[in-house]
């Protein structure tokens, strides 16, 4: 593997372009325990908030994990699919009462009105790694706001662009699209914790509603290919660099009576690391500078004829 191949960030090569197949992501169990894992964490999150039987609507709901999950702990489970193929993965295990096979972006679709129209208000709306596919997250996150029940809350997981992968990267003029992760070739828009958030102003703008948005969890993956050296550096410890090992940042997002002030002031944090990481790489450069000095020197040494003279000599010495 290339030294600045990250699993969930860059791609050793550009793959936007490439044909790909529509069924790419692994079915698992999900363990309530792993702290880490999004699908958990989103669940924990829902049981967390009640003590009975809710109306969950599951959206982009993949091969039924979280559905599966929800129906043990009693929860009544719909979903939403846009890929026939998961479709009918799913329509074979009986996971939903209502199984939808739609465009959540597309509210002229037969199919999408049968769901809008079903008459059902849900506590929790899923949209576990979805908004970052669509060309309008915005506009579906208003128009499914409607499908709430008064105090329900949207379940958001949504990767994180600002990742120290994606930076260096960017630093080194890579911005490499990947079969998965951040850069996965589907996703459409990207954001960070800061940028979600304003995107939710403009929804409030635009619209005159009001919305409580609260991070309740994040992903965290450090790339391996960062050394010791540059742990030390980057200061891996400070507060606020978790947020640049964050893969996916949840959210909770619901109705609320009074507009709610959100900071948006990181910037030192990722200027900082900027600056950090330029005086590792200028160092580094410096140091294959003089290795570099030192190796012409010793090539033109070597390759001089007092150094192939002296070599002769000393061989009829030994003699």
């Amino acid at each position: 593997m290339d030294k600045r191949i990250f699993s969930f960030g860059n791609s050793k090569k550009n793959l936007l372009g490439n044909n790909d197949d529509e069924i790419k992501y692994v079915v698992h169990d999900i363990d309530l325990t792993a702290i880490n894992d999004s699908h958990a964490l989103i669940v924990n999150d829902i049981l967390k908030n009640t003590k009975k039987s809710k109306m969950v609507l599951d959206v982009g709901c993949n091969t039924g994990s979280i559905g599966i999950e929800l129906n043990k702990h009693g929860f009544t489970v719909d979903g939403i699919e846009y890929s026939k193929k998961y479709y009918d993965i799913l329509k074979e295990k009986h996971i939903y009462s209502n199984l939808y096979n739609a465009s959540v972006s597309d509210f002229d679709s037969k199919e999408f009105n049968k769901f809008y129209d079903n008459g059902i208000k849900y506590d929790f709306i899923i949209f576990a790694d979805v908004l970052e596919h669509l060309v309008n997250p915005d506009e579906v996150i208003y128009k499914l706001t409607s499908k709430l029940k008064p105090n329900g809350k949207m379940i958001i997981s949504i990767p994180n662009i600002a990742h120290i992968d994606i930076i260096i990267n960017l630093i080194n003029g890579n911005f490499n699209y990947a079969k998965e992760g951040l850069l996965d070739s589907t996703h459409l828009r990207f954001f960070t914790s800061s940028s979600f958030g304003q995107m939710i102003d403009n929804i409030e703008s635009n619209h005159n509603i009001n919305y409580e948005l609260k991070q309740f969890g994040r992903t965290k993956v450090m790339p391996e290919y960062i050394s010791e050296e540059e742990k030390n550096i980057l200061d891996v410890n400070s507060k606020g660099f978790e947020e640049l090992i964050t893969i996916q940042n949840l959210f909770e997002l619901s109705v609320s009576k009074t507009k709610q002030n959100r900071n948006y002031n990181k910037i030192d944090l990722y200027k900082n690391l900027i600056n950090k990481y330029c005086e590792l790489i200028e160092k580094n450069n410096s140091m294959n500078k003089a290795y570099n000095d030192l190796l012409n020197t010793h090539n033109i040494m070597v390759n001089s004829r007092w150094w192939k003279l002296r070599k002769v000599l000393l061989f009829w010495k030994k003699k």
